[in-house]
């Protein structure tokens, strides 16, 4: 494998790694933008309610189970590892020498596949028109692309 070519696979591999980050404030920005849907529109998106119920004051909410399943790995990276190299050599007078040399050595590495349940319980509180008005959330699971 020529340096070029891991140096290119390791920018494609950090480039990846980017737009995949997922964070809980890309979540709250897709969730903001429900504000003011119809209870409907969250059934075509999430599917069917968990639990529906009201609260102690009489708003109406609906309980999303919105868990992935977080899955990876299965891929060999390199990663550069610094070699000291000694040795011997005779000069052109027949004299015996020493030397000292670093070189860069790149080392595979298998990353093995992995899957990990994330959970995010989510709840739509609704206003009269049956209208989203708040939501609240808990879970590790709560992420999304921003």
């Amino acid at each position: 494998m020529t340096a070029r070519f891991r140096t290119l696979k390791m920018l494609l591999a950090g480039a990846a790694l980017l737009a995949a980050c997922a964070t809980e404030a890309g979540f709250r920005k897709g969730l903001d933008q429900l504000k003011g849907q119809p209870k409907d529109q969250l059934i075509v998106r999430y599917g069917p309610p968990i639990y529906e119920g009201r609260t102690e004051d009489g708003r109406r909410y609906a309980q999303f189970n919105l868990s992935w399943v977080q899955t990876g790995g299965g891929y060999i990276t390199s990663r550069p590892q610094t070699a000291f190299v000694r040795g011997t050599y005779r000069d052109d007078d027949g004299d015996k020498r020493r030397y000292t040399e670093t070189r860069t050595v790149y080392v595979d590495q298998y990353v093995p596949p992995y899957a990990v349940d994330r959970r995010c319980l989510t709840t739509f509180y609704f206003d009269a028109a049956n209208r989203v008005a708040s939501y609240a959330y808990a879970g590790d699971g709560c992420v999304a692309k921003e």
